[in-house]
């Protein structure tokens, strides 16, 4: 059985991704759940001028909702505003007492609200970044300008009179308001998340949902500067630490003290200790960052063109960008558990870890040149990572200066130096290097081996994809480079097509569109989508035959595949294919004429 009256508690409701989760909350309530329950919204905004106006607009949206819904509709809905300043703690222990004195349990607590800290937008960085690097550039935006080393007003009560009053330590502003306050409030209200209704049988659980965000980069947190405060990002760094938290909270290392953080009474028999899950919008307009309403609109229609050119993350709207931390509220608790077992908590496959041991990014430098398939392996893999690194352009068309002789003795790039603390290494091949970084940083890429029970399989695949395609295409395409007669070259082109038709296309059956069934780029498109991308670019009839793309594209699962990968931002990401064309040529040329070298010299 199930509870008649659900309670489920939104903070930050007045506007954005609060007001909008509340409206969704109503909608799917009414759409999925039965007529005999009901639902009670407790929704928080900071003063009651916004409570009443939040108020009015539910009304009002849940009015025009049950107008095509059947008779009573209206009546399953109760809101109830309370106020809530989450940089005051005095506020969040007013709610948390009030609240325990007025619900008789709380079956989900959704943590929207926040601020952002950001006070501008660096606009010539803006314009630049939006039109030499969209849509990457509005959805990892570089522009946003944010105050640092803001702290809350003082917590204690000024009125009480206290001799020698204790100092108060500074808090956070963005720690508080994003983080702490709500930290706190769950605590207080673990009595009333840890109590079932009497029907309700099993217990349910209740559940947390986080809000995070998609800017949740590791590079931004640090765990010596965890309340933000001196961070240039500190909104980035508490949407990092969101992530931590909720998504070790279930891990065996951190249950002990999870466990007492939702303390109840030893009298609550029918205790059931609440779930913590962390959602996060995309990225949907909200007023988060406070622009004039041209610009709103035009922030608007960047996000939609975003959208238009295949990113998965521009929401553009808030109703739609609280569609998951309401799935997650209303979803049953059988269908979550199976999702987490299946794929393990918090999805391996969209965990990153970019930092250095000590909290820090590893300080990279990559030796490399844009033209060189080679190169573009380590490229690729640090863009997706979302790695900054230190570039240093190889000419390679000039002999190897002894300061790069010292770092390859080979004098090959891509050349990688990596440090973070505990690795100081360079390391040489492309190959190598790319899988080194998608081991350091286990993300979409390749999980680690432990990170799910299905990943050493992904893996698996993973790498014998990569090693088919290099050892039964790459030889063909080389000596396909190599020149010779027309006849002769004709003959290896239908070699190669042979070799991607045989080998290649069926183990790209359910591409969807990347490797087996990935929605994002792995290892296999870092290692291969290099030499996919030459194939249709340099077909010009001097590189690659003509009618290499045409042969290629009648091979279904491998048409679809390399579209995928050709259009995808992290591949794409400074090419431009008639200056690599040029660039590719003058390569040819030399590489040819090393070869009539060689073979005149074996002559001798």
């Amino acid at each position: 059985m199930t509870p008649d009256r659900v309670y489920i508690l939104v903070t930050g409701a007045n506007s954005g991704l609060g007001f909008a989760t509340c409206c969704r909350l109503v909608d799917e309530f009414l759409e999925t759940r039965p007529l005999s329950q009901s639902l009670s919204l407790i929704f928080t905004t900071r003063d009651s001028k916004k409570a009443h106006d939040t108020l009015s607009r539910l009304q009002l949206h849940l009015k025009k909702r049950t107008k095509r819904l059947k008779p009573l509709s209206e009546t399953r809905i109760a809101f109830q505003p309370e106020q809530l300043d989450l940089t005051s703690l005095r506020s969040v222990q007013k709610l948390s007492t009030h609240l325990l004195s007025s619900l008789p349990r709380l079956d989900t607590i959704i943590l929207n609200a926040g601020s952002g800290g950001f006070t501008g937008i660096n606009w010539p960085i803006a314009i630049w970044s939006i039109l030499t690097l969209f849509p990457h550039s509005v959805t990892y935006p570089t522009f946003k300008i944010s105050s640092v080393g803001h702290v809350t007003p003082p917590q204690i009560n000024p009125d009480l009179r206290v001799s020698n009053p204790p100092k108060e330590p500074p808090l956070g502003q963005i720690f508080c308001s994003n983080i702490f306050g709500h930290y706190l409030l769950c605590h207080a209200l673990a009595p009333l998340l840890s109590h079932r209704a009497p029907n309700s049988s099993p217990p349910p659980g209740s559940r947390v949902i986080w809000i995070s965000s998609l800017e949740a980069y590791a590079y931004t947190f640090s765990p010596s500067d965890i309340q933000g405060v001196h961070a240039p990002a500190a909104y980035e760094s508490s949407k990092r630490l969101t992530d931590i938290l909720a998504l070790t909270a279930s891990l065996p290392s951190t249950k002990p003290w999870t466990d007492s953080f939702f303390s109840v009474p030893p009298s609550s028999a029918n205790a059931t200790k609440p779930k913590i899950y962390v959602t996060h919008p995309g990225i949907c307009a909200t007023t988060i960052v406070a622009l004039p309403l041209l610009l709103h609109w035009t922030m608007i229609l960047a996000f939609y063109l975003a959208r238009l050119l295949g990113s998965p993350w521009h929401t553009l709207w808030a109703y739609k960008g609280a569609c998951a931390p309401v799935w997650v509220a209303l979803a049953e608790q059988s269908q979550l558990d199976a999702m987490e077992e299946e794929g393990g908590a918090g999805k391996p496959i969209m965990a990153t870890a970019t930092t250095s041991p000590n909290g820090t990014p590893p300080n990279i430098t990559l030796w490399t040149n844009p033209a060189s398939v080679w190169c573009n392996r380590p490229e690729i893999a640090m863009r997706e990572l979302k790695l900054a690194y230190k570039e240093v352009l190889i000419d390679l068309s000039k002999p190897r200066d002894d300061g790069f002789l010292k770092i390859n003795p080979k004098g090959q790039v891509p050349a990688l130096r990596y440090s973070n603390g505990i690795i100081d290494e360079t390391l040489t091949e492309s190959a190598i290097i790319a899988q080194f970084l998608a081991d350091a940083h286990p993300s979409h890429l390749l999980p680690a081996s432990h990170s799910s029970p299905t990943a050493p399989l992904f893996r698996a695949r993973v790498g014998f994809f990569v090693d088919t395609f290099c050892t039964k295409l790459l030889p063909i395409m080389f000596a396909l480079l190599r020149g010779g007669t027309e006849e002769e070259r004709a003959q290896k082109t239908g070699e190669l097509v042979g070799a991607v038709e045989k080998e290649v296309e069926p183990l790209l059956k359910d591409a969807a569109p990347f490797l087996a069934g990935s929605k994002e780029i792995t290892l296999a498109e870092v290692q291969c989508a290099p030499f996919v991308l030459r194939f249709y670019d340099f077909s010009d009839g001097v590189i690659f035959p003509t009618n290499l793309p045409a042969s290629l594209d009648k091979l279904p699962h491998f048409a679809k595949w390399a579209k995928a990968c050709c259009t995808h931002d992290s591949v794409m990401y400074k090419w431009d294919a008639a200056l690599m064309r040029e660039r590719g040529r003058e390569s040819l040329e030399r590489l040819k004429a090393r070869a009539a070298a060689a073979a005149a010299e074996a002559a001798k």
